[in-house]
């Protein structure tokens, strides 16, 4: 993303919600930075190439964690 990382958009979209969980889809490598943020409850993490199985298991798995 040009204008911003994604941990700094997790950061400020929690800013505005504090509930909010998010599935992080990337082709890179994670860096500490990044294996910082995966410990909060409120996010998941998907590396592509993915398939729509893997996807929707994620995502139904981000929604009904508890926290």
């Amino acid at each position: 993303m040009p204008e911003m990382g994604g941990v700094e958009l997790y950061e400020k979209l929690q800013e505005l919600n504090p509930d909010i969980r998010m599935v992080l889809i990337t082709g890179y490598p994670l860096d500490e930075e990044w294996e910082t943020l995966l410990d909060q409850v409120s996010v998941a993490w998907i590396q592509k190439p993915l398939d729509m199985n893997s996807l929707s298991k994620i995502v139904w798995e981000a929604l009904h964690r508890e926290g």
